[in-house]
């Protein structure tokens, strides 16, 4: 429908210039518009209500207008698929997970609508029959989808984390648990996955995180469905109750609204109860990302502390090899000490190994000794520094504590005694 085609329905409906603004408000609007004369007399009465913009539910809107004088009510059911019997308030088909068949699922709104208004007591030309027959219709809808495919998913969520255990009661049993447990064997296998492979993290944090939104988003619709039974209900008893003062009337019109008012509370107590499940699956989530952190940063510490050993390693058998290393460099130096064989003066042969050989070892094998010895001790000072120095820090917050604790057992003795 053209927007110059829907401006002539409203004009042709009498129906109020908010009708068409209003489709575009999401969250969903209620308002009523008064026409009197000049002396006050009412004449006219339009209600323009628009429900929240949510697919899965409905995404539609009811302008209505009654005429005083006549007693003639138009209105124009106007939205997404209203008259589509192809879509359904919980997108899939009509016979749910559970074997049953919910009926009216068959239907379209507005033939949802048809239904509820040839089994109304109310006539049809009632002001409030349509909106009244809305209500139903959006409740219904909303309560199918909220503890239907919404919880579903919630608790498709829980399972697949598997740190809270839910359940619910099958068509094989009273007792019967959905058969999406895993033994815990399995259950822990696949939490060591979740934990060791990136990928299905992030892909478990975008579906908890999508989730958490879809239920944020569904909060609007059973909080729109109480406060617009509610309007309805004030309307009632402070106008239109004097145009129909029957007494039947108001008892089926109150009490329709208050039990729309009171299911749309239970179900918003729900959705609530499915977003604080979720902000705990989150933490849940959070914790398994901490976990994960924490396996990653103690592989890095037991890396660096097998660095650490071959470092040491290293460093002790440079300290063993360094001191001979040194003194064979000096004993080399050509000028201070000769070790080139030959003959004397007197034709006497000078042997290779020459008979100071054993001032080389005489002077290694103390000076690496006294080097080992030199870092052995240093060692066994750095490994007794930072206890005491930690026990130094924390001695006075100890001390601190016990006096505390000393004081507060006196008070109560001397409270116990008096």
């Amino acid at each position: 429908m053209t927007k110059s085609a829907f401006i002539e329905a409203e004009k042709v409906l009498d129906l109020h210039l908010a009708t068409l603004p209003s489709f575009l408000v999401a969250n969903g609007t209620r308002s009523r518009y008064l026409t009197k004369n000049e002396s006050g007399q009412l004449l006219k009465i339009n209600l323009v209500l628009k429900a929240p913009q949510k697919y899965e539910i409905a995404n539609y809107g009811l302008s209505v207008s009654f005429d005083v004088q006549t007693g003639w009510t138009t209105a124009l059911l106007y939205g997404e698929s209203v008259t589509s019997t192809a879509w359904h308030a919980m997108g899939r088909s009509a016979t749910g997970s559970s074997g049953r068949t919910s009926s009216w699922e068959y239907f379209s709104p507005a033939d949802q609508m048809l239904k509820l208004l040839q089994t109304s007591l109310l006539p049809w030309n009632h002001p409030l029959l349509l909106p009244c027959a809305l209500m139903s219709d959006h409740l219904a809808r909303m309560r199918a989808f909220c503890e239907g495919e919404l919880t579903k998913e919630v608790m498709e969520i829980e399972r697949e984390l598997g740190v809270v255990r839910v359940g619910k009661r099958s068509e094989h049993g009273m007792s019967g648990l959905w058969p999406h447990f895993r033994p815990p064997q399995e259950q822990a296998d696949w939490t060591n996955a979740l934990l060791d492979q990136p990928t299905v993290m992030n892909s478990m944090t975008v579906r908890i995180n999508t989730q958490y939104t879809k239920v944020i988003f569904t909060k609007q619709s059973p909080g729109w469905n109480f406060e617009t039974s509610d309007f309805l209900l004030n309307l009632w008893k402070d106008l239109l109750r004097q145009v129909y003062p029957s007494i039947s009337q108001e008892k089926f019109l109150t009490e329709s609204l208050e039990y729309n008012r009171d299911v749309a509370t239970s179900i918003k107590n729900h959705v609530d109860n499915l977003q604080a499940r979720m902000d705990l699956q989150l933490s849940i989530l959070y914790s398994f990302v901490a976990q994960r952190d924490n396996r990653l940063n103690a592989r890095i510490a037991k890396t660096t502390g097998r660095d650490s050993v071959s470092m040491k390693i290293l460093a002790f058998i440079s300290a063993l090899f360094l001191p001979p290393s040194y003194v064979a460099t000096l004993f080399s130096i050509q000028g201070i000490f000769n070790w080139v064989p030959g003959t004397t003066d007197n034709g006497e042969k000078i042997d290779v190994v020459s008979d100071y050989f054993w001032i080389y070892w005489a002077i290694s094998v103390p000076l690496t000794v006294i080097t080992i010895l030199g870092w052995a001790v240093w060692w066994r000072y750095e490994l007794k520094r930072y206890p005491l120095d930690s026990a130094s820090e924390t001695k006075p917050w100890a001390d601190h504590t016990t006096r505390l604790v000393e004081r507060l057992g006196q008070g109560v003795n001397q409270l116990r005694y008096k």
